[in-house]
């Protein structure tokens, strides 16, 4: 039986996305494990010149493709499949209506005393009013216990955050891959199993693309 890969997903406000780059590189080590998503669309195609553009509203093939809806539905699949959500906390994010959004699909997605459910971990970049602003103000923040920017070097903020994390990922990693087994035998069996409880979590676990 293949083990489960976690998949990681990072929730950040545009302004945040250096905080991201960096996080991502300290859990890059562990690529073997998780996969690392967050979301980083590609850009617009450049724009033709004006006789390539007149061109190609004859013979539209010409057009340079746009990807950027392709990946909407790539992030999206990503987030529905999501194990763990860190959301990254700062004054930016409690004005971004994505961040919005994607807490909404986290918490309906956790289902409280589950223990297969997603989990769901602020990461607290610079001092806010998240604890009375945001919804994340229910979950444990993870890393250290002052902000990322209060942190000096920041390399120790970092290391912490990927300590605690480590330990996050083996825990999951060791029930998801006792659920998959069980699913799996499950499966196989010929004896009817009884009924499943209607409020379970349906974790992803590897089972298609």
């Amino acid at each position: 039986m293949t083990p489960v890969k976690l998949n990681v997903y990072i929730s950040y406000a545009p302004d945040d996305r250096k905080a991201v780059l960096t996080l991502r590189d300290w859990l890059y080590p562990m690529r073997d494990e998780v996969n690392i998503w967050f979301n980083d669309p590609p850009k617009a195609p450049a724009p033709l010149s004006l006789p390539w553009e007149l061109i190609s509203y004859v013979l539209p093939f010409f057009r340079p493709h746009d990807w950027r809806k392709e990946y909407a539905k790539v992030d999206k699949r990503r987030k529905e499949r999501a194990h763990i959500y860190l959301f990254m906390t700062s004054y930016k994010s409690l004005i971004d209506n994505r961040i919005d959004d994607d807490i909404t699909l986290a918490a309906e997605r956790r289902i409280e005393g589950d223990w297969l459910s997603p989990r769901i971990y602020p990461v607290v970049l610079s001092p806010s009013l998240w604890k009375e602003r945001s919804r994340l103000a229910r979950y444990k923040p993870i890393g250290p216990k002052k902000s990322l920017a209060e942190i000096k070097p920041a390399e120790e903020g970092y290391l912490e955050i990927t300590q605690q994390l480590s330990k996050v990922i083996k825990e999951m990693q060791r029930d998801l891959d006792e659920a998959k087994f069980a699913k799996s035998r499950l499966a196989s069996s010929e004896t009817n199993a009884s009924p499943t409880p209607s409020k379970t979590a349906q974790p992803y676990l590897g089972d298609d693309d």
